[in-house]
């Protein structure tokens, strides 16, 4: 199986966010990146890592953003 490496502008589509909140993501180390000069790239891997952790957090009880 091939593991494609996605750009900043690729997971903000994915996630649904800005490019300058995947940079966040990936300065803080909340997404795995790998640098290829000046360019950065997350593998489809690590990117479906961050969102099975991201659900698991959101699922535990006492974890609402509401209020």
């Amino acid at each position: 199986m091939q593991n494609k490496l996605l750009n900043a502008v690729e997971v903000a589509q994915i996630l649904g966010v800005s490019r300058s909140q995947v940079y966040i993501l990936l300065r803080t180390g909340a997404i795995e990146g790998v640098r290829f000069g000046k360019s950065i790239r997350v593998s489809e891997e690590d990117l479906g890592k961050f969102i099975r952790v991201s659900k698991q957090n959101a699922e535990r009880p006492g974890n609402s953003n509401i209020g």
